[in-house]
This record gives C-alpha cells, structure tokens and sequence, in this order.
C-alpha cells in the first residue's frame, strides 16, 4: 500500500470539494472548520425593485458545530482562546 497516494475526493459535494483543498494545501493556511449552509433567496413577487429576502437553514445549528469544532482545533494549540459566536 503506497501511503503517498492522494485521496481522490467528489469534488461535487461541499465536503469532498472542502477535504480536496485540505488535502492539497495541506495545513499552510492554519487549522479550519467548515459546515455548508443552505440559504435560500427569496424574492418579493411583482415587485419592481427586486426585493431579496435571505432564508438561513439551521443557522444556530451551524454555528454551533463550527464554535466546536474550532474549540477542539486550538485546544490542543492554546488553551486560552474562548470562541464566542453572538
């Protein structure tokens, strides 16, 4: 088994487009978290100005899952960095 292989990842999905980039650029740009997000544009019918409204999924969620996992990435880096997301 040749451990020097790349990993060939879907680039098709968030996540496999996300580990690709990881992947190639390694850690040069420091540690990282991702989640995907759907968001929803939302226009205003018949009107003239074209009036967007913006439906964020599970936002709360989301930033919970990046608040933890950034916490877990810089734990072991330094202990004294308190994420807070308001």
């Amino acid at each position: 088994v040749n451990t020097n292989e790349a990993i060939k990842h879907d680039v098709s999905s968030a996540r496999g487009w996300m580990e690709d980039i990881e992947q190639c650029e390694g850690s040069t740009h420091g540690v990282g978290a991702y989640t995907v997000i759907r968001c929803d544009a939302i226009f205003s019918a018949g009107s003239a100005d074209a009036d967007c409204e913006w439906k964020l999924w599970g936002l709360d969620f989301h930033m919970e899952r990046l608040h933890s996992s950034y916490s877990m990435l810089t734990l072991s880096n330094d202990s004294s960095i308190d994420l807070q997301f308001n």
